[in-house]
């Protein structure tokens, strides 16, 4: 086992330093005592489901591969516990295993107690945020989730934490930011009679439209028929061409793409995308490059970093395997909790997904999210973070 490895590197200065806006939670009856801090994860483990072998007894137990986010969250925090225990700080994990039944899911949400514990982690789908924000009103406890569509939720409970911005938020950022970087850029989006993506598009022009107090500022382009000369004649000769194209379809973007192509020699073009288009790879990354190509990121891994290379190398003696995305962000969550309740951690330790800046989501009374993205831009055939 690797044992210190990552508390090695940390104390050797070379990390980047761990900061978090502070969001404690003043009406929490923290249960906290000294240098331990009590963790209680709630895990779509789906253990039970290995009873269903019982009957081929020659049969090894599979772990269920939806559960391995939620297991590798878990062993993330045992490392966690490890490379803390160092500093004389003590984790101390209580894992509770939910299975596929939401109806019987939510059930055992109802009527599980937290007593005893500081903080609450899940990482149960985001049809389950209402039923945990009930339950951090009942408990008491500040609850740590990861995906939601927008932070309306927030609003119902003080003690709710979205470390990852809704999908909502994360489209208001990214306007913000491109209006800042692209001041006087002409901005267009580009959709298909598609609901989600006309949705997205409006979000984003919205946005844009409200900050430069320019009803007008974002021109509208519907694809419908074959031909892109519809969207050429929006094009400007003049300043820069913010095209944002909120689509999920490869196969319509490679088309998209391709006809960019013809125009990047005599148009200014900055093409923006969603975090999705990262996974594509029909793409001819070369033309993205051209196009000067933006995407935003609420949970973007620098595998560069000296941190991230130390956790992966960590992460993968102990278990054998590459950390999925969980692993990272349950490492972050508790080191933003454990922050809350020790103020002088020895040790200035990496956000792995971050940037994080938790704020209350709609004012007074509400909950926290993490209001902060990356954006990437592919340069030299990478993505890089430009933010």
């Amino acid at each position: 086992m690797m044992k210190g490895v990552l508390l090695s590197i940390l104390a050797a200065g070379v990390l980047s330093l761990f900061s978090v806006v502070d969001c404690r939670a003043q009406d929490a009856d923290s249960t906290a005592t000294g240098d331990t801090l009590h963790v209680m994860m709630l895990l779509p483990l789906q253990l039970d489901q290995l009873d269903a072998l019982d009957t081929v007894a020659a049969d090894k137990a599979q772990i269920n591969p939806a559960s391995l986010p939620a297991l590798h969250a878990y062993e993330s925090l045992l490392l966690l516990a490890d490379t803390l225990s160092q500093l004389g700080i003590h984790l101390l994990i209580e894992p509770v295993d939910f299975g596929r039944d939401s109806l019987a899911s939510i059930t055992r949400l109802n009527s599980l107690s937290a007593t005893g514990q500081d903080i609450v982690l899940s990482f149960l789908p985001s049809a389950f945020n209402s039923s945990l924000t009930n339950a951090s009103l009942r408990w008491n406890k500040p609850v740590y989730v990861f995906q939601s569509a927008n932070p309306q939720f927030l609003c119902r409970s003080s003690l709710m934490r979205l470390m990852v911005p809704s999908n909502s938020t994360q489209i208001q950022l990214f306007a913000t930011w491109l209006l800042s970087r692209f001041a006087d850029g002409n901005f267009i989006t580009i959709t298909r009679e598609q609901r989600r993506e006309k949705d997205l598009a409006s979000l984003f022009a919205r946005v844009v439209d409200s900050i430069s107090t320019d009803s007008g500022r974002v021109v509208r382009f519907v694809h419908t028929a074959k031909t892109w000369d519809g969207l050429k004649a929006k094009l400007k000769k003049q300043g820069s061409n913010i095209l944002f194209v909120p689509t999920s379809d490869e196969s319509f973007l490679t088309t998209l793409v391709n006809a960019l192509s013809a125009y990047r020699n005599d148009y200014s073009i900055t093409l923006c995308g969603l975090p999705t288009w990262e996974g594509f790879e029909t793409i001819d990354v070369s033309a993205l490059d051209s196009l000067n190509t933006h995407l935003f990121s609420g949970t973007h891994i620098d595998t560069e970093q000296v941190s991230s290379l130390a956790f992966r190398k960590a992460f993968i003696q102990v278990n054998h395997t590459d950390p999925l995305l969980q692993a990272y962000l349950a490492w972050d969550a508790t080191l933003v909790a454990l922050r809350e309740q020790l103020t002088d951690l020895p040790v200035d330790f990496p956000a792995f997904a971050g940037p994080y800046n938790l704020l209350e989501s709609a004012g007074d009374d509400c909950g926290y999210e993490n209001k902060a993205i990356r954006v990437l831009r592919y340069s030299d055939f990478n993505l890089s973070p430009v933010n």
